[in-house]
């Protein structure tokens, strides 16, 4: 389990190895030491529903084989660590299960593994949502896909300022920044017409957007509102936005961050 991990807790701020040395009186062995102590490690959970190709996303990033691959859903039970260096940089990868929105989970009886896929999610720095591209963007993939938007961009990780939702930046002024996810657009080579792909960018793509601005409303005017509303609110309303829409003049910068 990751949470076995003693470096789990430590996320892309800065952090010293536990077994460095005292730093020296001399000045250039004090920088020296300094450059080799100070390491960064960001937390990347990787996430989407099941067959969309996760386990062999994080194989990639990593050079090896770390996840099992198989056709077969929820081949995934728990979260799995891969980890690559990139000179003082430490990216740690989490391989989630499958996840699907809750009646679907319900129906096929995997309540437990999105418990564990949120739960990861929740503590990460950043997310990689990896969507099949070869499968149709029927009503239920929507709604799996906008529910991890939201739990991405709602997750307690830290953001790029080195804080965690709901910690103080004494430095900055107003809202603090909402976490990040990427869209990662999987099983490309299986889309035929090419210019299908492109509609299932612009699709993911509008209900991302959307989800955006329902986070943006809902922290200008806070309200105890069930994660379910905000879906359906997307699902109804996204392929009619457009732009800056519906957004305060404010959050736009924010908006085109984010």
């Amino acid at each position: 389990s990751i949470r076995s991990n003693p470096l789990y807790s430590i996320h892309s701020t800065a952090y010293r190895h536990a077994n460095a040395p005292p730093a020296q009186d001399d000045a250039s062995s004090s920088n020296t030491n300094t450059t080799n102590q100070l390491r960064k490690r960001l937390d990347v959970a990787i996430v989407g529903a099941p067959n969309a190709g996760k386990s062999q996303l994080l194989n990639s990033l990593v050079g090896s084989k770390v996840a099992a691959v198989s056709r077969k859903r929820h081949t995934t039970r728990s979260g799995i660590l891969g980890a690559r260096t990139l000179d003082n940089t430490q990216i740690v990868f989490i391989d989630t299960p499958g996840f699907l929105h809750h009646k679907m989970g319900v129906k096929e009886g995997v309540r437990k593994l999105l418990g564990e896929a949120s739960s990861e999610m929740d503590c990460a720095d950043y997310t990689l949502l990896v969507v099949d591209a070869a499968r149709k963007l029927e009503e239920d993939m929507e709604r799996t896909l906008v529910t991890l938007m939201f739990l991405a961009l709602k997750s307690r990780g830290r953001n790029e300022l080195g804080f965690r939702a709901g910690e103080k930046n004494p430095t900055a002024a107003g809202n603090d920044p909402l976490n990040k996810f990427a869209v990662v657009m999987n099983k490309v080579d299986l889309v035929n017409p090419k210019e299908k792909l492109l509609l299932s960018v612009s699709h993911v793509g509008s209900m991302a957007e959307s989800v955006i601005r329902q986070l943006l409303h809902q922290r200008r005017n806070p309200a105890k509102v069930r994660l379910g509303d905000l879906v359906d609110t997307v699902i109804k309303t996204h392929l009619d936005e457009e732009g800056f829409e519906n957004i305060h003049e404010d959050d736009i910068e924010m908006f085109t961050a984010v």
